[in-house]
């Protein structure tokens, strides 16, 4: 499991990528979700400490097929399944894009 762990907007986020598979049975998602739980559990971690407080995740990234839940352990976080948020972003960036591109085909044939 790799978990990348930051800051934005004043929240502690956390996103989770790990190696799953889809037939594991409820156990294995289980010993999965507390593996997760243990690792993201509130801590005193590097710059942390400066700022006074221990690093607890508000917002939890993860992929793929989870059991995760709001509650983790002592906190509690919002869940967010990475693949439908990265969909969101390259659907707009490529909205954007093509919105661009369209603008300045308009300016330079209308142009002309």
């Amino acid at each position: 499991m790799a978990s990348f762990l930051g800051e934005k907007e004043g929240k502690d986020i956390a996103i989770v990528w790990r190696e799953y598979k889809d037939n594991w049975s409820e156990d294995e998602f289980k010993g999965d979700k507390e593996f997760i739980i243990k690792e993201l559990s509130p801590r005193e971690i590097g710059e942390d400490i400066s700022r006074g407080k221990p690093w607890a995740s508000h917002i939890v990234y993860v992929n793929g097929q989870s059991v995760l839940t709001p509650k983790l352990g002592k906190h509690t976080a919002e869940i967010l399944y990475i693949e439908p948020e990265f969909k969101k972003l390259a659907e707009k960036a490529f909205k954007d894009r093509f919105e661009t591109d369209l603008e300045d085909f308009i300016k330079r044939e209308v142009g002309k």
